[in-house]
């Protein structure tokens, strides 16, 4: 511990605008008990199949929620004090037919909108129209090896149509932040065994280009591949990158975390001010924090 003390100034490491908040800002709505954000599942379609993934698009039929019933969700979220609402969590988002009317109803709120995609499907005009519609936007990129990603994607030529939506998002000036410590692009990382030995790149990858990186450890959904192969990382594996990336963080780019949060170079408090919401009406403190399946909560 003594090590992780030192004389030099560093600072707090940026944030992805809607999606994490300064500790004063969550400290403030945990005293006026208000919400600082909402995320909500909006179908369950999906144009990948990744084998880690526990999204209701790899085990249940199609479904759509209805957007009357999410604007009525978001115009509570917004008299209970949420600033942001954020897209995403079962299928790909975009996918849901009325995905461009739902972020003109968020704006229209004036919340932020922000989106978890693959980034398949955005294309130059849809990423202006994020951009115009001031939407922080949180695309995959687990490897930047080709093979890799469309293994662990689950789609042949997957990489090539990340690697697009990423080069769409970086024209419409994605990496390009007025505020270089709070950022309107993310990328999120699902560490494994596969492409542990990436996450380093990768995390310098997302500094060089004013991306917030958004690195979780595959979790067991009960995946049969995943079981099997035993991809996932040790607790000890996972500490040790964690410090590899506060290493990281410190000599090259002057930031300084506490590396025993779920989330590297971010806290993970999103059950004191936010609320997860299914496409079933479901509401969770967050989207691993199950309590609506527990048999004391059932209905």
């Amino acid at each position: 511990m003594g090590e992780y003390f030192t004389q030099k100034e560093y600072m707090s490491p940026p944030r992805l605008r809607g999606y994490c908040f300064s500790s004063e800002t969550i400290q403030a709505a945990c005293r006026q008990k208000k919400l600082l954000s909402i995320t909500i599942e909006t179908n369950s379609q999906c144009n990948l199949h990744c084998s880690y993934c526990e999204g209701t698009a790899k085990n249940a039929k199609s479904y759509e929620a209805d957007l009357s019933d999410i604007t009525k969700v978001i115009s509570e979220a917004r008299a209970l004090g949420a600033e942001a609402v954020v897209v995403g969590g079962a299928g790909e988002p975009t996918l849901y037919k009325e995905f461009i009317r739902l972020i003109e109803i968020i704006c229209g709120y004036g919340l932020i909108p922000v989106v978890f995609t693959n980034a398949i499907t955005l294309t130059p005009h849809m990423c202006s129209f994020l951009k115009e519609h001031n939407v922080s936007v949180m695309t995959k990129l687990d490897s930047l090896r080709p093979a890799t990603q469309d293994h662990l994607s689950g789609v042949n030529g997957a990489y090539v149509a990340i690697q697009a939506g990423l080069h769409n998002l970086f024209n419409a000036g994605y990496t390009e932040p007025s505020d270089p410590l709070l950022l309107s692009l993310g990328i999120s990382i699902v560490a494994n065994l596969l492409n542990v030995e990436e996450i380093e790149e990768l995390w310098h990858f997302c500094r060089r280009h004013n991306i917030f990186p958004n690195v979780k450890a595959l979790k067991n959904f009960g995946s049969t591949f995943y079981t099997e192969q035993n991809h996932y990382l040790s607790p000890e594996r996972i500490s040790d990158l964690k410090l590899k990336l506060l290493a990281i963080d410190r000599e090259f780019y002057n930031f300084d975390w506490i590396p025993y949060t779920p989330l590297p170079g971010c806290s993970c408090l999103q059950y004191l001010y936010s609320l997860y919401i299914t496409m079933h009406g479901e509401v969770r403190p967050c989207r691993m924090t199950k309590f609506d399946k527990h048999p004391f909560f059932s209905v």
